[in-house]
């Protein structure tokens, strides 16, 4: 369908329509492009971390996303009703259907707003201001994700490694990032022996996650719990590593006395 007034751009109308079509092609093939690498990510994750996936929607409402779906498709059926409209000559309906697609907006940023004054209140924030007590591993999962993203951006910018000058630091970031990938790789057996868990604090237990596993395979473990602030992967950085050197040196004693 041709448009109504042919564009000084244009020669004629086939260009005009050729063109039309050819660039709501390649916007529908960026929107593939984008939505293709979202999903292809949440579908890892879910599947890396079922657990934690498992336990944070507990922390959703479902009246809220409910709604806003709802919201969200009727916002799109009134603005398509409104180019119709308009095409029509009808431009009081196209500006009521307009008007009825603002305020749906404007209820759709409402609804968002206060759920996420919920996960606020949890203070499940973003990064590194995560500290969600209920939660906390579902939180390291993403800054460990995070802090891979910005070691790609550094490896992107400068061509090499991020280069790291203290050994003691390099030490420690390679036996992190080996404990962390032991630790994904691990499937755990029923087993009688005396274990010992590390957590950094007692939130952790109430978390439905990790923690609960272990005791699945080993009901009779020792937990050993770092600083109340103490929260995700910091128990193996300062100022909260010599604590939990102190609780492994504790649990050696007793394995000794």
């Amino acid at each position: 369908m041709h448009a109504h007034e042919l564009g000084e751009q244009y020669g004629d109308f086939a260009q005009q329509d050729h063109t039309l079509k050819f660039g709501m092609w390649v916007f529908l093939a960026s929107e593939v492009l984008l939505f293709a690498a979202l999903f292809a990510l949440y579908a890892a994750y879910r599947t890396m971390y079922v657990d934690d996936f498992r336990a944070a929607i507990e922390h959703n409402t479902l009246a809220y996303g409910t709604v806003n779906m709802f919201v969200l498709l009727v916002s799109s059926f009134t603005v398509a009703l409104s180019v119709w409209a308009v095409r029509h000559g009808r431009n009081g309906t196209a500006v009521a259907l307009q008007l009825a697609t603002i305020a749906l907006g404007i209820a759709f940023l409402i609804i968002k707003l206060l759920e996420y004054a919920e996960h606020f209140h949890e203070r499940a924030l973003p990064g590194r201001y995560y500290h969600m007590t209920e939660l906390p591993t579902f939180g390291a999962s993403l800054r460990y994700f995070g802090s891979h993203l910005r070691n790609l951006g550094k490896r992107v910018r400068t061509g090499r490694e991020p280069v790291v000058t203290d050994p003691v630091l390099a030490s420690r970031a390679r036996l992190k990032s080996t404990a962390i990938t032991a630790l994904r790789r691990y499937i755990p057996t029923p087993c009688s022996d005396r274990v010992c868990i590390f957590l950094p604090n007692k939130a952790w237990l109430r978390s439905g996650a990790a923690p609960h596993r272990w005791l699945r395979v080993a009901p009779q473990a020792e937990f050993y719990f770092g600083p109340d602030e103490c929260n995700e992967t910091r128990m193996l950085e300062e100022p909260d590593a010599p604590a939990i050197a102190a609780l492994y040196r504790r649990a050696t004693q007793k394995l000794n006395d």
